[in-house]
């Protein structure tokens, strides 16, 4: 992707040690996974990439971590989510909502 967009592309985050995401329900996602991110970011924008997004924990922890490092910005992308179930809500997260990474 940092190729087609003409950026470097670096890894910035290191997942602290913890359960895996995968097989845990919505509550428990939220309550991890934590990162370490760099030290100074100084207003930079940052793209963050990841595979699936199923409730948002994961791209809402890194997005935090990398504001708190100083991100000025931080949108992400993902290859895939899990689709709505019938009630609309998204595993435990509204369809609706945009998760604010602020």
């Amino acid at each position: 992707m940092a190729r087609e967009l003409g950026v470097p592309c670096r890894r910035l985050l290191r997942r602290r040690p913890g359960p895996a995401q995968t097989g845990r329900d919505a509550a428990a996602r939220h309550a991890g996974p934590a990162f370490d991110g760099p030290r100074l970011l100084r207003g930079r924008r940052v793209l963050l990439v990841d595979d699936v997004v199923t409730t948002g924990a994961t791209v809402t922890a890194a997005a935090r971590a990398l504001r708190q490092a100083g991100a000025g910005e931080v949108h992400a992308v993902a290859a895939a989510r899990t689709p709505p179930s019938r009630r609309g809500i998204h595993s435990g997260m509204p369809v609706s909502r945009r998760p604010s990474w602020k």
